[in-house]
Order: C-alpha cells, then sequence, then structure tokens
C-alpha cells in the first residue's frame, strides 16, 4: 500500500533544528528532534497488523514524510515485533479512586525481515491512586521509556498534553522519556447522587526528562534538560467516559524560549484497549 504521508511545514520547526542534523538526533550533541516535530509523526501511519494472543504481535507498516525539514527521508517499511503485559486492579476502568495498574510493552525491528533499521523500543507506564482522608486521595504515575539503535521518527515517543501537563499534545517527540506526575485530589461531590459519576478537584504537578541517564549526568546544563508543568484541574464521569478539564503552565521560571507555557487541555471518553 501507498504509504501515509505525513507533512512537515517549515514553521514547524523554523529555528529548531541544529545546523546539518541527523534525524537520529545524535550529531551535534543533539539527542532528539526538536519539540515542534512532534505533531507531524504520531497517528498517521498505513499499517498492516496481525495480533495474537492480546500481548504479542507482528506489524507492517510503509511510512513516508512530507515537507521540507525531511525531503530526504526516503519512504520506508518498518517490520517490528511486538509484545505487551498488563496489570490492573484498580476497582473500576472509569476514574477509579483506588488501585495500581502498569504496563509494559516494546518493540523489535531487525533489516532480516522488512525493514532497514534496527532497533528495539521499550515502554513502562505504571500509576497508583490511594486513598488519603476521608474525600482526599493522592494519584502519582510514571511513563518510561528507551530505545537502541536506529529509531525511526515515526516510533518516537510522544509527550505532552494529559500525559504531561504543561506543554502542547505531542510536543516532544524523542527516542527516549522518563516521566514522574503526582495529584492531590479532593472529591467535591457525586452527580445525580451516584458513586459512579464522583467529581474531584486536583493539583497536579509533573516533571521529565527526555535525556538519556548517561547524557543528562554528564552534561553541564543539567537545568536546561529537566522540564516541569504544574496547574490544577476538574475530573469526573460521564456516560460517555471521564471528564476531564486543566490548566496548567509548563517550564515556568525558565528563560524564553522553551517548550511549555499557559496550557488549557480539555478531553471526553475512554481508552478501548479492554474488552471487558
Amino acid at each position: 500500500p501507498a504509504p501515509a504521508r505525513v507533512s512537515v511545514p517549515p514553521s514547524k520547526i523554523s529555528g529548531r533544528l541544529p545546523p546539518n542534523p541527523t534525524l537520529s538526533g545524535k550529531s551535534s550533541g543533539v539527542h532528539a528532534p526538536p519539540p515542534d516535530l512532534a505533531g507531524i509523526i504520531g497517528g498517521k501511519r498505513a499499517s498492516e497488523r496481525i495480533e495474537g494472543l492480546d500481548r504479542i504481535g507482528l506489524k507492517a507498516e510503509r511510512v513516508g514524510y512530507d515537507g521540507s525539514a525531511v525531503d530526504t527521508v526516503s519512504d520506508e517499511w518498518v517490520g517490528l515485533a511486538l509484545f505487551n503485559l498488563e496489570f490492573n486492579n484498580q476497582e473500576r476502568l472509569d476514574l477509579p479512586a483506588r488501585g495500581f495498574a502498569y504496563r509494559l510493552s516494546g518493540s523489535y525491528s531487525t533489516p532480516r525481515v522488512l525493514s532497514k533499521r534496527e532497533f528495539l523500543k521499550v515502554e513502562f507506564n505504571c500509576e497508583q491512586i490511594l486513598p488519603v482522608w476521608q474525600r482526599f486521595g493522592w494519584r502519582w504515575w510514571l511513563n518510561g521509556g528507551v530505545s537502541f539503535g536506529s529509531l525511526p521518527l515515526s516510533d518516537y515517543f510522544l509527550s505532552g498534553g494529559e500525559r504531561f501537563l504543561g506543554f502542547a499534545q505531542e510536543e516532544f517527540a524523542t527516542e527516549e522519556r522518563l516521566i514522574l506526575g503526582s495529584a492531590l485530589r479532593f472529591k467535591v461531590l457525586n452527580l445525580l447522587n451516584s458513586d459512579d459519576y464522583p467529581v474531584y478537584l486536583e493539583l497536579i504537578g509533573n516533571g521529565a526528562t527526555f535525556e538519556r541517564p548517561d547524557l543528562l549526568i554528564k552534561g553541564e546544563d543539567i537545568f536546561s534538560r529537566l522540564h516541569w508543568g504544574a496547574g490544577f484541574g476538574v475530573v469526573t464521569n460521564t456516560p460517555l467516559g471521564p471528564l476531564r478539564f486543566t490548566v496548567s503552565s509548563g517550564n515556568f521560571l525558565k528563560k524564553a524560549p522553551h517548550p511549555g507555557g499557559l496550557r488549557f487541555y480539555l478531553s471526553l471518553g475512554k481508552e478501548f484497549r479492554y474488552r471487558h
């Protein structure tokens, strides 16, 4: 099949690319592409997928990119072997009040099977929600990812929006990431006097780095390699799924220009990964 064409307007990356960069981001000491590149590579690919057992599978996709920033990148086939492990003991899937969930997933590609690249990508996500006292609760989450080899742009980790408050949706596209967040929540009331529709107020903070640990430690300016955000929001459940509205600020106290700023986020709906 023809590849999905992903446009890269020059204005998206103006002033962000280093001289003579490589898309792997490993020249000139730059480990990841500029944040503004993130919005043009996620979720716009043509793929053919064969999965079994809901935990291991195979995927083949042909990827293409459009735009002057990547006009030297040719279309390519990427073949992947996938695995996914999940655990969830939260008392409900929609807006739980307690419980722990984690997900470990990964993909491997080799030139021996269709691909032009060899790489390994591993991602780990977890969240825990704890009742604290009467109407108060606390939740924390961790999103980590690491890659080895030549990762294609279409498989970079995308971060921002609800998963990294204070930043635009998919503002970061990187080969590694580590995001740690925490929120203090207060239960205001139950809509329709039903425990299925609680309304929470949340105070939220999160921080991240998108550098490999060894580069972060050896770097001279660690402050510039760290990113953070904080804000507040309202979250409730509806017949259509969780409704969330947040106001947040990213990288405050940093000198401009920098990623982040004042961000508003509104979402409605649920993930459909679970079949029960």
